[in-house]
């Protein structure tokens, strides 16, 4: 076994470097391809392409349109969310924060379209000429997985204008909460792009809309009767329509996403799921009949379904996850589904797969941003010639972390009671046993697969200098169905705990990690997994702690989000000895034997930043070592270029001096 004096040294010019590679390649240099949409003719693609930019957050996101004969690009200005119209003749899209652009592709004449809050989603109905904009207000609370930081406000105050007293100390405004009214809401508005008549609102005024996409000449969408975070658990699957009041669709009890109606106005489809976050679906496939109000859950063979699209009126294509692959099949109005791509070795997708019809080129193609471990991503099609690229976002700082990234593996071990876990493990060329990070994902309904970056965008560095990086999906995960989800409900803390204590161990017994330099890390619910397993077990020698929940008790009073609390403890604030106590890390500090790295973001909603500072405190209070990292322009992802890069190096000082590769 490798001692610490033997352990390879972190090369600091090295891995400054790679940051470098990573995190400033250059402005201009392509990063990502988001928002794909293909042409209703199958000719052109649209789509939302990532640079680097000296701004902020070192990105910026530009529409351009793509001949897929040919390949040839045209740059169209800074912009996400594209969308053709029916006809493939107008291409809307939206730029900064509030404004639509809808431009001609044959004049190439532009009109925009302004409006107060943050556009969200835009969509054309599949005939005439009419356009759906989701807009969140001012004082709308972002998702998780978007960061978990407020709509910022308009000229009246960071508020949002619900304080119509507000008064400003200096140029900053202070942050004002009502227990009624405060947040902002989502509604729909429709936009006449023929006419230019002004924009109609389409949603009734105490109804809040998190999804929506046209049903011939009405509306689905995914609807509250609140605003808030917590009311989207809640949400129903809704047609909304200018000449008729809204009505309900029964659909089984759960969470919603994606919902889709089809151009002919016949069908809806969505997916229904257990969820831990908002925007995070893998599930079910529901598919409605509008006019008999019938619903059908439509069996996918395993594959929890993270993305939906009409190709017709007739099917639908989608993508999933089934355990650690990635499947794309074809759903008919039958409710049959036809696989028709499946591979554990790429994926494609952010959080979850996700792909675009190519409608014109046979039943079976598809366009998507394929990526893997060692492949960043791509905007690859898929059809009858086969596999073609493209974009391709390789470049020099890809290739070498590709080269320093060492390899990536699937382990699989068995939990004390029996369950089947899986992980990707990340491991350097050489001989181990190795360093090793235990590097615990979000949710806790998401999981890894191989991607490109595998979530938290480390892996890579962390294999440059010398550590194995374990990535498990305990119980509780997306991929293997919605009772393996379910599995943690009410029991955050326990049986996933020993899902990922078990995987430390058949390492350690493989001869893959060193058990007296073992870490853990993670965010929001990795962050709290990361500061319960340190305070529970012998395992970890260090921790790593994002975002987290520390103080479950605390955080019912303080984050935006209660509901998840309540439904992964399965308990109720008021109980003394029930788990808003027994299952706070901040209760433990005292069992703590290794340093602690706590990170937050100052803007953060759902996590603040005073569950880190807690955890902070009651490790110093027990004399334990502990660093505090408050970041003040994110929330509950780090996410601004400065603060990114500083948390980089932290991460590899911190885990090289606790394994004593520094």
């Amino acid at each position: 076994m490798m001692s610490r004096r033997q352990s390879p040294q972190i090369d600091d010019a090295s891995i400054r470097t790679l940051i470098e590679h990573l995190h400033c390649p250059g402005p201009g240099t392509m990063r990502d391809v988001t928002d794909v949409t293909c042409s209703p003719d199958g000719t052109s693609i649209a789509c939302s392409i990532e640079v680097a930019a000296e701004n902020k957050h070192g990105r910026q996101h530009i529409v351009y349109i793509i001949d897929v004969e040919t390949g040839k690009l045209t740059r169209l200005e800074p912009g996400v969310r594209p969308t053709w119209s029916g006809d493939g003749n107008l291409l809307a899209y939206c730029v900064g924060d509030s404004e639509i652009a809808v431009r001609a592709i044959t004049t190439n004449s532009t009109r925009r379209y302004r409006f107060q809050g943050i556009i969200e989603d835009v969509r054309f109905s599949a005939r005439g000429s009419r356009l759906l904009a989701r807009v969140a207000e001012p004082g709308a609370h972002r998702s998780t997985a978007n960061g978990a930081t407020v709509v910022p406000g308009d000229e009246k105050g960071d508020d949002g204008g619900t304080s119509p007293d507000i008064r400003t100390v200096g140029e900053a405004a202070p942050r004002v909460e009502r227990t009624i009214e405060t947040q902002g809401w989502r509604r729909l508005w429709v936009l006449d792009v023929e006419t230019h008549e002004p924009a109609q609102l389409l949603s009734p005024e105490q109804v809040n809309i998190w999804e929506a996409d046209w049903a011939g000449d009405e509306v689905v969408a995914i609807a509250s009767d609140r605003p808030d975070e917590n009311a989207w658990y809640d949400a129903q699957v809704v047609v909304l329509s200018v000449r008729t009041a809204a009505r309900k669709l029964e659909m089984p009890e759960g969470q919603f996403g994606f919902v889709r109606g089809s151009s002919d106005g016949t069908h809806v489809a969505c997916i229904a799921a257990f969820c831990s976050d908002r925007g995070l679906v893998a599930g079910n496939v529901m598919l409605a009949d509008l006019e008999s109000g019938q619903v059908e859950h439509v069996l996918t063979d395993d594959v929890d379904i993270t993305s939906l699209a009409w190709r017709d009126n007739a099917s639908l294509l989608a993508s999933g996850q089934r355990n650690l692959e990635t499947v794309v099949g074809v759903i008919s109005l039958s409710g049959s589904w036809r696989p028709v791509w499946a591979t554990e070795e790429r994926t494609c997708g952010h959080w979850y797969p996700a792909v675009e019809p190519l409608t014109e080129a046979g039943a079976d193609s598809f366009a998507a941003v394929v990526h893997s471990y060692y492949e960043p991503p791509a905007l690859t099609l898929f059809g009858p010639f086969g596999e073609r690229r493209i974009i391709d976002t390789a470049n020099k700082g890809t290739d070498e972390l590709v080269k320093r990234g060492g390899s990536l593996r699937i382990e699989r071990w068995n939990a004390p009671d029996g369950l089947k876990v899986e992980s990707l493990l990340a491991i350097p060329d050489t001989p181990g046993p190795h360093p090793m990070l235990v590097l615990i994902h979000g949710g806790p309904v998401a999981a890894y697969r191989t991607s490109w970056h595998l979530i938290y965008g480390w892996t890579q560095l962390l294999v440059a200098a010398g550590f194995a990086v374990l990535h498990p999906n305990p119980r509780g995960s997306g991929g293997r169905g919605q009772s393996f989800a379910k599995l943690v409900r009410g029991d955050i803390g326990g049986a996933d705990t020993t899902d990922i204590t078990s995987g430390v161990r058949a390492m350690v017994n493989r001869g893959v990690a060193d058990p007296s330099r073992v870490s853990v890390a993670g965010r929001s619910y990795g962050g709290f997994m990361a500061a319960w397993s340190i305070t529970q077990t012998t395992d970890f020698t260090a921790a790593i702690v994002m975002a987290p929940a520390t103080n479950w008790c605390s955080l019912h009073f303080s984050s935006n989000l209660t509901r998840f609390a309540e439904t992964f403890l399965g308990d109720e604030v008021t109980n003394p000895n029930g788990y808003y106590f027994t299952r706070s890390p901040v209760f433990f500090a005292d069992q703590v034997n290794g340093p602690v790295l706590n990170i937050a973001g100052a803007g953060d909603l759902t996590a603040p930043p005073t569950q880190s500072m807690e955890f902070h405190q009651a490790l110093g209070h027990q004399g334990r070592d502990s660093t505090l990292v408050i970041y003040p322009e994110d929330g509950h992802h780090i996410e601004s270029r400065h603060a990114t890069i500083d948390l980089m190096h932290r991460i590899i000082d911190f885990l090289g001096s606790t394994a004593g590769t520094r």
